[in-house]
């Protein structure tokens, strides 16, 4: 009778675990379209914010995608620049953004705030609530609201939510932190738990998670990362499920990793006097492939085993 080996039964059952793993991946790569801070606004340039032609920018982008036929897009964030004619505005960038055939998401910002309550940002964006998550092809991809906590972040100033970001921002002042700036903000602790629960329910699922949100969270040295960034890294980090944490909010960009997180802050498109500032992301189980546009490099960030 035919017997294996104990070198045989080896790969035969590294032959079956690969079979049983490969049922449980997507049969191909989960594909999105990401672009951050079009800012766009009818008004001149000014400190190297191109925000009337931004518009422009986001058309090109909506026209990519839509070649490129990716499983959704999302825009991380400051979609307007705001101010007196934030509604107007925000309805001409929007009626652009909606073209995209794909399904499409939004992530809130600071400046979508500016001249707008957040009750009227969430309608204009289709949101129940500016936190949520979904699925494609059994990768979790979450949604946070980096100002829920902030004093940007649309709230009435005799309402609740601001009063204790206000002190939040004057406690973090007091300390002297880097990130102690308006313009920034914070998960509170009901999304905080959200999240966490998010995250246990992927990682009992065994499935790949991106998060995005509109603040960077690392590097600590950014005075743009949100204001209990270690937090929301701590929770995030918790659960060895997440893939990539993507925002914005810095113009510049940024790039870290830590314990197997890549956070990536994406360029702004508004700063592109081309206009063409996106990126085309391959979602695989062993890597995350980014191909850019304008700014936005082409690179491979690998997971760890």
């Amino acid at each position: 009778m035919w017997k294996l080996c104990p070198a045989g039964i080896v790969l035969v059952m590294m032959a079956i675990a690969a079979m049983i793993a490969g049922c449980t991946q997507p049969a191909k790569p989960v594909r999105f379209a990401v672009a951050a801070d079009v800012q766009y606004a009818d008004k001149d340039t000014a400190i190297g914010r191109y925000h009337r032609a931004s518009i422009d920018g986001l058309n090109r982008f909506v026209d990519a995608a839509n070649r490129e036929q990716p499983d959704f897009a999302i825009q991380v964030g400051d979609i307007i620049d705001g101010g007196d004619h934030a509604a107007a505005e925000m309805d001409r960038v929007l009626a652009v953004y909606d073209r995209l055939a794909c399904r499409h998401y939004h992530v809130v910002g600071n400046h979508d705030f500016n001249g707008l309550a957040r009750e009227a940002v969430l309608a204009k964006m289709k949101l129940e609530r500016a936190f949520y998550s979904f699925e494609v092809r059994g990768v979790r991809f979450i949604v946070l609201d980096m100002l829920e906590l902030g004093v940007q972040g649309g709230w009435a100033k005799d309402s609740e939510a601001y009063r204790t970001s206000e002190a939040m921002l004057k406690e973090l002042t007091a300390r002297g932190e880097g990130n102690a700036q308006p313009y920034n903000g914070g998960v509170g602790q009901g999304q905080l738990t959200w999240l966490d629960a998010e995250l246990w329910a992927a990682h009992q699922e065994k499935q790949d998670v991106v998060v995005f949100g509109h603040l960077p969270l690392l590097p600590e040295t950014d005075k743009h990362i949100a204001w209990n960034a270690a937090a929301i890294r701590d929770v995030l980090e918790r659960h060895g499920c997440v893939r990539a944490y993507i925002g914005g909010h810095n113009h510049a960009g940024g790039y870290a990793r830590q314990k197997g997180i890549h956070y990536l802050t994406l360029p702004a498109m508004a700063d592109d006097s081309a206009g063409r500032t996106w990126a085309i992301m391959s979602l695989y189980p062993d890597r995350l492939e980014i191909s850019g546009s304008g700014r936005i490099e082409n690179q491979v960030l690998a997971f760890n085993p």
